[in-house]
């Protein structure tokens, strides 16, 4: 399996009484039953607004929290790094 492969799995805890929502067209899957019994609900949602909204959007990732997980972090790793280049600018000048 390839570095990228690995990326795209993220395994959600099954939590009696509770769903798990998520768009349909992100790859999906399940693991086999081991013991008791799995119910599963599914719908299909149409929304104009969406439909419109995709005439002006491309990117959709603010609806899907791994993205915006890995956004964050994408902004926290940019601030590090911003800062270990201010304090060694800083130590530049102070020589």
């Amino acid at each position: 399996m390839n570095q990228l492969a690995k990326n795209e799995y993220f395994v959600h805890p099954n939590v009696p009484g509770q769903v798990l929502l998520h768009h349909g067209s992100h790859r999906h899957g399940v693991f086999s039953v081991t013991s008791g019994r799995r119910v599963n609900m599914v719908m299909w949602c149409k929304s104009s607004v969406f439909r419109e909204m995709k005439k002006f959007m491309t990117d959709f990732s603010g609806f899907c929290r791994e993205c915006q997980f890995q956004r964050t972090a994408r902004q926290v790793q940019h601030l590090q790094e911003l800062t270990v280049c201010y304090l060694t600018q800083l130590q530049y000048i102070e020589k």
